[in-house]
């Protein structure tokens, strides 16, 4: 069904047809929200996974915390797909602060196994797989990445990787979201 969910949206997002909800939401939760989600996957495979957002980043936001969840949600996929031991972490903090809008970025990083900066380049074109051998050990459409691309445009915000082969990746983006005005 998720790879389904996954040509269904990028094929919106192709054609224009994706549009992006506005909400209060709590961040909070949402991230606690992906947490959750993917804790039995991470213990599964023995990882410690984590979350920290940070205690200057406003709770209360305005946008669409379902493209989000999303976002993360390829995120740490990824993060876990890729890391046969160690740690997968979220991390969240604001950047700009103003009247009406912040900046919010997200990071998620892993121990896994790196990727080369050739590799890099081809990460978030549709249907592109890193290790696209017929024998290949990790799964998946190759979507993940690109519709997560396509959902931070929408978002005025920018998608980026750093990796060291061995080592692991932080992938991180940024989005502008309106002040939620739910109270604490």
């Amino acid at each position: 069904m998720t790879i389904v969910d996954d040509i269904l949206d990028f094929a919106k997002a192709e054609s224009g047809k994706l549009e992006l909800e506005s909400t209060d939401f709590n961040l909070h939760d949402m991230v606690e929200d992906v947490l959750e989600s993917w804790a039995e996957s991470a213990a599964a495979k023995d990882l410690q996974l984590t979350g920290l957002v940070h205690p200057d980043t406003p709770a209360w936001l305005y946008g669409d915390p379902g493209r989000l969840r999303q976002i993360l949600m390829h995120l740490v996929d990824n993060a876990i797909k890729f890391t046969p031991a160690g740690e997968v972490g979220i991390e969240v903090a604001c950047e700009v602060e103003t009247v009406e809008s912040v900046v919010i970025r997200f990071t998620v990083t892993d121990t896994g196994i790196g990727i080369t900066p050739e590799a890099q380049d081809l990460l978030f074109q549709a249907f592109t797989q890193v290790d696209a051998s017929a024998t290949r050990q990790y799964g998946g459409t190759g979507l993940g990445l690109a519709i997560s691309q396509q959902l931070v445009e929408m978002f005025e915000g920018a998608l980026g990787v750093e990796s060291t082969p061995g080592q692991g990746s932080s992938f991180w983006f940024v989005v502008k979201l309106g002040r939620g005005t739910a109270l604490s």
